[in-house]
């Protein structure tokens, strides 16, 4: 993972000492994304990167990113004897993300325009915890277990996108954009398995819908 890392990083360096080369950007992007499952379900995706070709129609970007995300949920068990057992499930999601991506212009790049995002991410050696608190009083609940695994996994990002120039030397433009990711927070866990309890930690969903920020300096 490191030498990949390294690689990537070089990669950037020797990109950028070309940056006469017509269309070379450098981008940082924030990513916040809502998934279907859990009861605190917002994860986040913080990237920064390099995009070529940026005044033509189709451009290739790449990057390297941050995932995290903290996913919760309460369940509440009454048994046959009329006794309520709480239980609650505080996960945590972290991994580092490896991008590849192809932005497509809608309309002319003039002071502002329309495009359209499609990267694949691979995130590696991600970081899948969850803490199960178990007792019968929901403000004082003790932790009875924790298990912890890592991972690697693939997934898509497709969006929809506003750009414009935020200076006289259309040097520096911003962009938001509505994006749906692949990527499945909670089905992740479904191979993780609390040995003293049946509580299910995978839940239902079908990957999340967010926004992109993004801010842009063109060499």
């Amino acid at each position: 993972m490191k030498t990949r890392l390294l690689l990537l990083l070089l990669s950037f360096t020797s990109l950028l000492s070309y940056g006469q080369i017509d269309g070379i950007n450098i981008f940082s992007s924030l990513s916040g994304f809502r998934n279907v499952g859990y009861e605190d379900n917002l994860f986040t995706n913080a990237e920064i990167g390099i995009g070529f070709l940026s005044n033509s129609r189709f451009s290739p970007e790449i990057s390297i990113g941050y995932l995290g995300a903290s996913p919760n949920t309460q369940i509440r068990v009454v048994n046959r004897d009329g006794s309520v057992l709480e239980q609650q499930v505080r996960s945590q999601v972290r991994g580092l993300l490896l991008n590849a991506g192809l932005v497509t212009r809608l309309t002319k790049r003039e002071s502002i325009w329309l495009y359209t995002l499609t990267n694949v991410s691979f995130a590696a050696n991600t970081t899948f915890k969850a803490r199960l608190f178990e007792g019968d009083k929901l403000n004082n609940l003790p932790l009875r277990e924790t298990i912890t695994e890592r991972d690697n996994s693939v997934f898509f990002n497709v969006g929809l996108g506003v750009e414009g120039f935020i200076d006289e030397d259309e040097k520096w433009s911003t962009s938001l954009a509505l994006v749906y990711t692949t990527f499945d927070v909670f089905n992740n866990f479904k191979d993780l398995k609390f040995e003293d309890s049946d509580t299910n930690l995978a839940l239902p969903s079908n990957g999340g819908l967010g926004l992109r920020f993004l801010i842009r300096y063109h060499l």
